[in-house]
């Protein structure tokens, strides 16, 4: 669990070098080969040399790239984003308009995209008490990369109340509403994929009329599923039907009303409005296949390079930064699932109620499929296969040929010597 063991280095080097076959960036129509969405490291030894030219073995420490490391993450890169224009007709640079935010927590609400009961009304506005002006969500959601980052934690650590080492009320303000305006401002785009995944919680329907929630009396949308029971259908407000006119039967589905069903083909239709689809597979494929089932949740970062084609919304993928939970292990370092527990299905991992992994598992489950397939198949050549993965937490120079750094046997020489000085040496 300690951050000098392989943990964070070893998974981080697989999904970098391994695991995601392409860059945010790419979606822009930039080469995003050069960047990065995890972190990148190798080991080396420390020693302590007293005066008496004597060395102490202090440990192993990797030397990594830090997640402030936003040059290499591709966040500062001061290339147009071809898909927003300002007032101006002018593009602004991917380091102006660039996010990525990380959770904090893994059992409250907001951090499964959903709205406690006394904050839906408000949003992103509730305070955090009756008494504290202070807006609750901010508690939750911490700026890794904004344009704006140092400016928003100064005001954050206001409003919770913890202490600054910099001073930015003169930009930001002093009094908490003041704070609060300049806070909400810079999380106008989260917000937006906030309220959407909110909005297709299948826990929290109301029944009402699409017209008194959207202002639309129906909407008709490509569907996952289709409920075979036709009672079951009309008490959720739901017709079917196939349309056929692109010469290709699709399944669709009219609504009429908020209900269960309405609120999973909403999150189905329109996912791929907010989310990339590949980006969040694989990152369900490897919090499954690897236990990280504490990254749900706290820890996981989605970060966005803006909308990928005119108009749109900002379009969020989800990567990974502090991977030390993993292989079971929970967020104190207590071994708390087996390989053979089905968490997923069973509801047993951190941040289980997450709209966005409940709905995901529930009508994407051909992709997650394919995409292990595509990450498993092919035997020992297999992106992910059994040679890869060990080899990413040994820093295995024959499965990085391509790193500078993990060329030659020192690597493996620090890992051996790491293991042999913790847990060889003081049994013999």
């Amino acid at each position: 669990m300690e951050s000098s063991g392989s943990y964070n280095t070893g998974f981080a080097n697989l999904m970098g070098n391994r695991i995601y076959n392409k860059h945010p960036l790419d979606d822009l129509g930039i080469d995003g080969s050069d960047y990065r969405t995890s972190v990148y490291g190798f080991p080396m030894l420390a020693f302590h040399k007293t005066a008496e030219n004597t060395y102490t073995y202090i440990g192993r420490y990797n030397c990594n790239l830090d997640k402030s490391a936003n040059e290499r993450y591709g966040f500062e890169l001061e290339k147009p984003q071809p898909y927003i224009t300002d007032n101006d007709g002018n593009h602004p640079l991917i380091a102006d308009i660039a996010e990525c935010w990380e959770l904090r927590d893994n059992q409250g609400l907001w951090c499964s995209f959903r709205y406690p009961t006394n904050a839906r009304e408000r949003g992103f506005e509730t305070p955090i008490s009756d008494t504290d002006i202070g807006i609750e969500v901010v508690k939750h959601f911490e700026a890794r990369y904004h344009k704006y980052a140092d400016q928003f934690e100064w005001g954050q650590n206001v409003i919770i109340g913890k202490e600054n080492t910099e001073n930015y009320s003169e930009e930001v303000g002093t009094d908490k509403a003041t704070i609060n305006s300049y806070l909400l401002d810079k999380l106008k785009n989260l917000k937006v994929l906030f309220n959407w995944l909110d909005s297709t919680d299948p826990k929290s329907v109301t029944n009402q009329p699409l017209i008194d929630i959207i202002g639309q009396n129906s909407v008709t949308y490509k569907v996952n599923k289709i409920i075979e029971d036709n009672a079951e259908a009309a008490a959720q407000g739901v017709t079917y039907f196939v349309d056929n006119s692109s010469g290709v039967a699709v399944n669709m589905g009219t609504f009429t009303k908020d209900s269960a069903e309405y609120r999973r083909q909403k999150f189905y239709a329109e996912f791929s409005n907010h989310l990339d689809k590949h980006y969040c597979a694989v990152y369900f494929v490897m919090t499954e296949l690897l236990l990280c089932y504490d990254s749900r949740g706290k820890n996981m970062m989605i970060a966005s390079f803006g909308p990928t084609k005119a108009g749109g919304d900002y379009i969020w993928y989800p990567i990974f930064y502090d991977i030390d939970t993993q292989l079971g292990l929970n967020n104190v370092g207590a071994q708390l699932w087996g390989y053979d527990e089905d968490c997923t299905e069973n509801g047993t991992f951190s941040t289980a109620q997450s709209v966005l992994w409940m709905n995901f598992n529930d009508l994407f489950k051909e992709e997650i499929i394919s995409t292990y397939r595509q990450l498993r198949g092919g035997g020992e050549d297999a992106i992910l296969s059994y040679k890869n993965i060990e080899g990413a937490y040994t820093c295995d120079p024959t499965v990085f040929k391509s790193s500078l750094a993990m060329r030659g046997r020192r690597p493996i020489v620090a890992m051996g010597l790491d293991e042999y000085y913790k847990y060889v040496l003081p049994v013999s």
